[in-house]
């Protein structure tokens, strides 16, 4: 198991950064995954995403799904790509007028060569996640 953890402020309300995440389109630009297949929503609140990547040569289907929602405080998360599956959490706290936005995650590989791809995916998402973060501003 791979730990994850980032931190990113945005010069907004909570309850702004809170809509943005409800958005697919959102996460589209967060994940950059290659194509969004479905959207599954609970009233206003994201549900589900199913989503398909190319990681190498293989084309990887996939779903984010919801596990766990407080608006506008925390969203929990399971990425299940398969093989490698993540439980990720963003955890929103207001900073004056910003808000500050924490993502943390863990990795898990399920099968052999899955464990020999999860440095290599940790070590993708942890060059990416930064500047995907940055790109939650293009929402706000």
């Amino acid at each position: 198991m791979h730990s994850l953890y980032f931190v990113e402020h945005y010069d907004a309300p909570r309850l702004r950064v809170w809509s943005a995440l409800q958005e697919p389109d959102t996460w589209t630009a967060l994940t950059g995954v290659d194509e969004v297949v479905g959207v599954q929503m609970n009233g206003d609140e994201l549900a589900a995403i199913q989503w398909r990547s190319k990681i190498g040569p293989r084309l990887v289907r996939g779903e984010t799904r919801v596990a766990e929602s407080v608006k506008p405080n925390l969203m929990a998360m399971v990425v299940d790509g398969g093989e490698i599956i993540a439980l990720t959490t963003a955890s929103l706290h207001e900073v004056g007028s910003e808000t500050r936005v924490e993502v943390s995650g863990q990795l898990e590989a399920h099968g052999f060569m899955a464990h020999l791809l999860l440095p290599v995916v940790t070590a993708s998402i942890e060059r990416a996640m930064p500047t995907a973060l940055e790109r939650l501003n293009d929402f706000l």
